[in-house]
């Protein structure tokens, strides 16, 4: 729009940018897992399990999906401190106030 918003509907709008992230996050590595599990329940042509193995061994490696969770993790901590902010505060608590001093 072209009047700046509120600083609670900024509040707002990256509380769910980072809700969003959340769940980009953690979807990413739920359908990688998700993909292990097909070939267990139906039959695929060769094609198909090889490009689900080619996600697998992407997300699923040693160093990205550990990377990918502590991501989430973070993302996550910011939404929830987020949305303790809009609900109750932006001194609810020690953790919720730092997370807002960060983006305000």
């Amino acid at each position: 729009t072209a009047f700046a918003q509120s600083e609670v509907g900024q509040l707002i709008e990256l509380h769910s940018t980072f809700a969003t992230a959340t769940v980009i996050i953690f979807s990413i590595l739920a359908v990688a897992y998700l993909l292990r599990l097909v070939p267990l329940l139906v039959s695929l042509p060769q094609s198909m399990l090889a490009v689900s193995a080619k996600i697998q061994n992407i997300v699923l490696n040693v160093y990205i999906a550990p990377l990918l969770a502590l991501l989430g993790i973070i993302a996550i901590t910011i939404t929830g401190a987020l949305g303790g902010a809009i609900a109750h505060g932006s001194d609810t608590d020690p953790v919720v106030q730092m997370i807002y001093s960060l983006f305000f």
